[in-house]
């Protein structure tokens, strides 16, 4: 049986701060993607640089196919500092962009890819190669398409307050089914009106359902021409770096087996305050 998610984007290794808590960690979006998909029983597939420093042990090798992974000499590093007002990432080390070529051609027969780059390291050039290769859904969290371009070897810091409306949104758009973007992103690229009228908006160029995550106060999900809104329970999460990126790989989990946009967000909703309610989330 062949890979049934692909997850496409660049995994890290963090040293993370968050109140009184300092700790490192390997994370990114094909990572916590990848841990989730394979706890589903999902047999997925990575494509991504990776330091060979990385434990490949922390995947389960019965779900996990690594043959899109290129071991390169470092991981990429970042130091995350979270605070209640802002969270912000110095980046000190890049692994650089990725390509096409790194796709296994046994992978173009998932049923989705989730492409969810750190900073510009995946091009529309290689999402619409997939697109044009494979049938399966494009799941897209635009994150890295609205943070400046990253580039080998330099240093930089990413944060809220340097994202900007992608030059190529529409391009972008085209090739996307499921379109992921927190509430800030959202509004950058979406214009003005109302919530639903922006999201309408975003459909007519390609994604038919957006998940836009809004921390603390849920996640709002378009979806068959409506919006809906799902508030997560309160609770006290050891931290919440790479909530989003937990939260949408839930949100696919659920999604590519009910086709149902709203019940899939209220699963991941509950499944992913479980996930950030522990301690010791460490993968080390």
């Amino acid at each position: 049986m062949g890979v049934e998610i692909v997850t496409v984007g660049t995994i890290t290794k963090d040293s993370i701060s968050s109140g009184k808590a300092h700790f490192s960690s390997f994370g990114g979006a094909p990572f916590f993607a990848s841990l989730i998909f394979s706890g589903f029983g999902i047999k997925c597939g990575v494509v991504s640089k990776v330091g060979r420093d990385f434990k490949q042990s922390l995947f389960d090798r019965k779900f996990v196919d690594m043959c899109g992974m290129k071991f390169v000499d470092n991981t990429t590093e970042m130091n995350i500092n979270e605070t209640k007002e802002d969270t912000t990432a110095k980046l000190s080390k890049f692994t650089g962009s990725l390509a096409l070529s790194l796709v296994p051609k046994s992978f173009m027969c998932a049923g989705c890819f989730l492409i969810s780059p750190l900073a510009g390291e995946v091009s529309l050039r290689m999402i619409s190669g997939i697109r044009s290769r494979s049938s399966g859904i494009i799941a897209l969290d635009i994150q890295g398409f609205t943070r400046p371009r990253l580039r080998k070897g330099k240093s930089r810091v990413l944060s809220d307050a340097v994202k900007k409306r992608p030059k190529n949104l529409e391009k972008l758009l085209e090739n996307v089914d499921v379109l992921k973007c927190n509430e800030l992103e959202f509004n950058i690229i979406s214009g003005n009106g109302t919530a639903l009228q922006r999201a309408r908006r975003l459909a007519k160029l390609g994604p038919k359902t957006i998940v836009i995550t809004m921390g603390e106060k849920g996640v709002a999900v378009f979806s068959e021409n409506r919006m809906r809104r799902f508030s997560p329970k309160k609770l006290r999460p050891a931290h919440t770096v790479g909530a989003g990126d937990k939260f949408f790989a839930l949100f696919l989990s659920h999604f590519l087996r009910t086709g149902d946009a709203f019940l899939s967000a209220s699963q991941a909703t509950d499944s992913v305050q479980s996930l950030l309610a522990k301690n010791g989330d460490r993968y080390d």
